[in-house]
């Protein structure tokens, strides 16, 4: 498909931007402004934006001067960037002045000068007049709450960043107001003890500040629970709650406040201090007296998820009598389904298996599928194996589990073993069709075209950005362009965006976009010399690294298998002693070249095999470590090993087993000619 050149100038902007030519880049970002396609001008306008709003050390004056001169000989239709160019030459006078939106808390005038700009203006373009007021002087006092709302009473983002970069150079010392807007900014990037001394200066002068706006409430909640100040800002907010209870001020006009909204914001946020300072029932009842005022569905599913989440380590008869009062009232089960996990969890490793039940019995209708098919295959093993005598049988329990619609492959898998069944995620293939809804040609070739001009590890985040508008057909069409450029991650991550919406029936090339087979011959080779079934080793690596080779986690685990480096020089080591190619050079090994990491990665499994005496109990150790295994091991000896999965006390380590279990029994199904049931019976018989 061809291009048009101005729309191509987006995808060079892109290159050169890769080999950190900045000017170049500017000069086709402009040049992409008259595209004829919309996403391309739209992109191309962002860009220029980052740019001219850059820091000095990014891009220089000089050069934004240079741009600001030509953007506005281009003439383009965006008046953001009109402004942004006028900004950058110095031309504040013919910068619109802000304007007051009808109802909104601010008192200030504006100048008269050079006109007005729509209250619905964009926050760019806000910003932008905003800070040509500052350099006109003819701002009104910026205590005044127009000013003070664009920093206050919207979600930040780099317009904000931006503007108060120009306030506080323009500007010097610490005012209420200046503190509380850089210790906003300090939250948005997670920096909690700078947030939590910009907002002592606030506190210091002018307190009531937060009980005007709840989002720089919440703020200065988060800045508190994460600094060392905890204790000081439990008892502030308990005395702010009960001043606006009683109706009490404090020293100052707050006016129109949202007295109830501020209420459960103080109690919410009280409630998450006193659960950092481990003074657990006084957070329970702080979160209880919040729900009754919780503004929304969202923030009352909130107040109870802390609730429940207390109440985890409380007996077993208080978490099920709070379950039975806010399950019924709760709005999303999903919600919740990492609490019912848990119970579950701490239920299975002591034998409450009476309560287990009991506990089904409320959540079956309420929580989520996934968490209701859990539940009810645990029951069913339970009664198989004569540990409870109460409830329905196995065989129903079973088949409850298999036709949850929301249940995962393992529970299903599981459930089918025992029923006698066959599961088929897919339609038959007769039945499955070409769908059409392929509408948003413009959009799909806006981002189709990062790959044509080798840009595609720019793509992701614009495809993000337009899966919500894109149908399940369109989102395929990306999945496949990713995983066409072998960016395995991003596609499993997209074609997930479309599989999970509601109602949709999936379809075999969706299942095979999440479970990809890249280095087919590469893995299929070492599971066969591993002695491992090919699809365990594909489910163990797309669970650990979605098939990104250079990957690196937190905890330093590098590459498609996710071995660390003392693993992995150990493994070397027994491989070399065997007579076996050896991988170290200088006590290092090149864990991201996949070649390397596969081979370490399979013979390390079947040592983890060898060594624990049990494919499942492998799959936990390679996650959670041998001694961790066999301690856990030694506490329940006696429950079958998918019983026993569900005893592991790390929530990490028992959902990696489920979910390498899981992703097995796809890569069979698919792949192999296996079926799912028969996958995961197969390993959970040791092989």
């Amino acid at each position: 498909m061809g291009i048009a050149r101005n729309d191509a100038a987006f995808y060079e902007g892109l290159r050169a931007e890769r080999g950190d030519d900045r000017v170049l880049a500017v000069s086709f970002y402009e040049k992409a402004l008259a595209s004829s396609l919309e996403p391309v001008k739209k992109a191309a306008l962002d860009k220029l934006i980052l740019f001219l709003t850059a820091s000095d050390t990014v891009f220089p004056p000089a050069e934004k001067k240079r741009s600001a001169a030509r953007i506005l000989k281009l003439s383009p239709d965006e008046k953001i960037l009109v402004d942004l160019a006028r900004y950058t030459l110095e031309q504040y006078d013919a910068i619109a002045e802000p304007t007051l939106p009808a109802g909104a808390a601010g008192t200030g005038e504006t100048a008269e000068a050079v006109g007005e700009i729509a209250p619905e203006a964009s926050p760019w373009e806000r910003a932008v007049a905003f800070g040509a007021a500052l350099r006109r002087g003819t701002v009104y006092n910026t205590e005044d709450g127009i000013f003070m709302d664009f920093f206050f009473a919207e979600t930040l983002g780099l317009p904000q960043m931006w503007l108060f970069g120009e306030w506080e150079a323009l500007y010097g010392g610490d005012t209420a107001q200046k503190a509380a807007a850089k210790g906003r900014l300090a939250i948005l990037r997670s920096d909690y003890g700078p947030a939590m001394n910009a907002f002592s200066i606030t506190l210091d002068l002018d307190p009531s500040l937060f009980l005007r706006y709840p989002e720089l409430l919440g703020d200065l909640g988060r800045a508190f629970q994460y600094s060392d100040r905890q204790r000081e800002g439990a008892e502030l907010f308990s005395q702010w709650a009960g001043f606006l209870e009683t109706g009490a001020g404090l020293g100052k006009d707050i006016f129109s406040i949202d007295i109830k909204k501020q209420r459960y914001m103080l109690l919410y946020f009280g409630g998450r201090i006193e659960r950092q300072r481990q003074r657990y029932s006084e957070a329970a009842a702080l979160f209880s007296e919040a729900l009754a005022l919780a503004p929304d569905a969202g923030q009352a599913d909130a107040c109870i998820w802390y609730i429940l989440s207390l109440a985890l380590n409380e007996p077993v008869e208080a978490f099920i009598s709070l379950l039975s009062e806010y399950g019924p009232v709760w709005k999303d089960g999903s919600y919740f389904s990492d609490i019912l996990d848990r119970f579950s969890q701490r239920l299975c490793s002591t034998g409450q298996w009476k309560e287990l039940y009991r506990t089904f019995t409320l959540i079956k209708d309420l929580a989520d599928g996934s968490t209701a098919a859990q539940y009810a295959y645990i029951l069913g093993r339970v009664r198989s194996l004569g540990l409870l005598r109460e409830g329905p049988e196995a065989g129903e329990l079973f088949r409850t589990a298999f036709e949850e619609s929301g249940a995962s492959f393992y529970y299903r898998g599981l459930s089918a073993s025992f029923l006698g069944e066959s599961v088929e995620p897919l339609p038959p293939r007769a039945e499955t069709r070409p769908e059409t809804g392929l509408e948003h040609w413009e959009e799909l070739d806006f981002i189709l075209n990062f790959f044509r001009f080798d840009c595609g590890d720019f793509a992701y985040p614009y495809a993000q950005r337009a899966l919500p508008e894109l149908s399940v057909p369109e989102i395929r069409v990306l999945a496949e362009a990713f995983a066409g450029a072998e960016r395995w991650g991003e596609s499993i991550r997209i074609i997930s965006a479309g599989v999970n919406r509601n109602g949709y029936e999936v379809q075999r090339q969706d299942m095979e976009l999440l479970y990809p087979r890249p280095f087919t011959k590469l893995i299929e080779e070492n599971a066969l010399a591993a002695e491992l079934p090919r699809e365990i080793l594909f489910g163990l690596i797309r669970t650990e690294s979605f098939f990104f080779p250079d990957i690196v986690s937190s905890a330093g685990a590098v590459g498609l298998a996710q071995l660390m480096p003392a693993t992995a020089l150990d493994m070397a080591g027994r491989i070399a002693r065997q007579g076996g190619h050896d991988y170290q050079r200088d006590g290092e090994i090149d864990l991201k070249n996949p070649d390397v990491n596969v081979h370490l990665g399979a013979w390390y499994l079947n040592y983890l095999i060898r060594t624990v005496g049990s494919p499942v109990q492998a799959l936990i150790a390679y996650n959670g470590g041998i001694g961790r295994v066999r301690r856990w091991r030694s506490a329940r000896p006696e429950l079958p090993e998918d019983l026993f999965l569900e005893t592991i006390e790390f929530t990490e380590t028992r959902e990696y087993g489920r979910r390498v279990l899981a992703a097995a029994t796809a890569y069979g199904y698919l792949y192999y000619g296996l079926s799912m049931e028969g996958v995961i019976a197969d390993i959970y018989r040791g092989l």
